[in-house]
């Protein structure tokens, strides 16, 4: 598999993958690791490709599970996956915003993705590869 065995998500949200490691602070999601995907127990170095997909803005967080007081920048979450990811691992996100560079992270590639045009707001899909 391109993503490698050990995958992880981060603000996994409803994702549907049993044999992945799935972090996120709802409890309705059931993720495998109930805490703040911004600073985990997870160790370092671990995983293939760290997925990151968090609500895109405070008012999105709020609405969806009650969490606009802990809403943050992809790149906090990016400094997580960065510190989590296995050299020569991926980092995938989808955000409005664009990110930083990483710490120690090449940019691989980088598009924006409109669901649909007349509802949502353009995201910014990156993905890094850690040196």
């Amino acid at each position: 598999k391109w993503w490698g065995e050990k995958r992880c998500f981060l603000c996994c949200g409803m994702v549907d993958d049993v044999d992945s490691v799935r972090v996120d602070l709802e409890p309705s999601v059931k993720p495998t690791h109930l805490e703040d995907a911004r600073k985990t127990s997870l160790l370092d170095n671990t995983f293939d490709c760290i997925i990151i997909d968090p609500p895109y803005t405070k008012e999105l967080a709020e609405s969806l599970y009650k969490k606009g007081n802990v809403f943050s920048s992809i790149n906090a979450f990016n400094k997580e996956a960065v510190r989590i990811c296995q050299t020569g691992g991926l980092i995938i996100n989808l955000s409005y915003e664009v990110p930083k560079r990483p710490k120690d992270c090449d940019l691989i590639a980088c598009c924006g993705v409109y669901q649909t045009i007349s509802v949502a707001h353009i995201r910014c899909l990156a993905v890094w590869r850690k040196k």
